[in-house]
């Protein structure tokens, strides 16, 4: 330790008329904060004036390491915070799952180098979080989207732990993340023990094929609004599987034993360049190790009511019914059933899709007629 004094030979000498300086290295420290997760370094070099006080060096942050900076100034501008904390650590699951964000834990594989900066208040804690996404992985839930390691994103969270830190819980008043096709902004609430309580992005984009509006609690996720498009979805997915000769093992994200549930409340459901339910409700019920499988209920293209269930890898069917002439028409109009000619033709291949045209011919007997084909 060294410490520092300088100050005039004066009879009425004032405090401030000394210069103060004091440094020092302290060993073994533990941080009795309460803190969410338990602090702790072998070493940290303290350097104080009579103005400020600063910290530094690196300390343990639960299960992961960070190089942290503390700066605390004695007497700060009116208006101005006191403290800052600026610390340089990585995001991982181990990370995610020790704040009790499980959900978030699904979500990430491998590490994200991350720059959080906090500034404490009398309300809470105000804080950002900057990541390079480039070295993780990453999952989108429910649709099968992920981002393989070695690819470029960026992550920025701004927010406050409420109530002065755990008790109050944490405010996420900014997310945005962009990662490839994925481009996403909103907000989440996280309860005092880091579960997620709320969450809503309010423009969820992947490519061409999504554009929405997310939500996502304690019952589920819910996509609302806006358009889906499997075929667009299944050639993202089709380039993400695609081996790269030049990558090396990577670190995937792990998966999650019980995926969750995706409800679809959406304007358009484009399910393939002819057929569209417009607009459409249906659920992800889970996802398979092949890609997510889906229902889906709607107008066909805005006229007969229809079903879809396009399966993982394009395993799936769809289904309409209507009771009046509108739908003699529909197969033909939308090109989904061609004339094949030549006995036990090749019906092509893809997804075999069903539309079952219930309509009434003498009577009241309904007269139903069915036509297969490969989309």
């Amino acid at each position: 330790m060294a410490a520092r004094l300088a100050f005039p030979l004066l009879r009425d000498l004032t405090p401030a008329q000394v210069a103060a300086e004091l440094s020092a290295e302290l060993s073994d420290v533990r941080v009795g904060l309460d803190a969410p997760l338990p602090l702790s370094a072998d070493r940290l070099r303290l350097d104080a004036t009579a103005e400020a006080l600063e910290l530094s060096g690196p300390m343990r942050v639960g299960p992961v390491t960070a190089d942290l900076r503390w700066r605390q100034v004695f007497r700060p501008a009116p208006g101005a915070p006191g403290g800052r904390l600026e610390a340089r650590l990585p995001l991982t699951p181990a990370l995610m799952s020790a704040l009790g964000a499980e959900d978030l834990a699904a979500v990430i594989g491998g590490s994200a180098p991350a720059v959080l900066t906090a500034t404490p208040a009398g309300d809470g804690t105000g804080f950002t979080i900057e990541a390079d996404l480039g070295p993780a992985a990453l999952r989108l839930p429910g649709l099968g989207w992920r981002k393989p390691p070695g690819t470029a994103g960026r992550l920025r969270l701004a927010g406050r732990l409420e109530g002065g830190g755990r008790p109050g819980g944490i405010r996420l008043d900014e997310i945005a993340l962009s990662a490839g096709p994925l481009e996403l902004a909103g907000s989440a609430r996280l309860a005092p023990d880091g579960r997620l309580v709320s969450a809503r992005v309010a423009r969820l984009k992947l490519g061409e094929a999504l554009d929405s509006t997310l939500e996502w609690d304690e019952a589920g996720l819910r996509l609302r609004g806006g358009v889906l498009d499997l075929a667009a979805l299944g050639a993202i997915l089709r380039d993400q599987d695609a081996p790269d000769p030049a990558a090396g093992p990577a670190e995937e994200v792990a998966p999650r034993a019980s995926p969750p549930r995706l409800d679809l409340a959406l304007d358009r459901l484009v399910v393939t360049s002819r057929l569209a339910l417009t607009p459409a409700q249906g659920v992800v019920e889970a996802v398979a190790a092949d890609g997510p499988f889906l229902t889906a209920r709607g107008p066909a293209n805005g006229g007969v009511e229809g079903d879809a269930e396009p399966g993982p890898r394009g395993r799936g069917r769809a289904d309409g019914a209507a009771d009046d002439r509108r739908c003699r028409a529909l197969p033909a109009r939308h090109g989904l059933f061609p004339r094949r000619r030549g006995r036990g033709a090749d019906p092509g291949s893809g997804p075999v899709a069903r539309w079952r045209r219930h309509h009434r011919a003498g009577g009241d007997r309904p007269v139903h007629r069915g036509a297969t084909r490969r989309f």
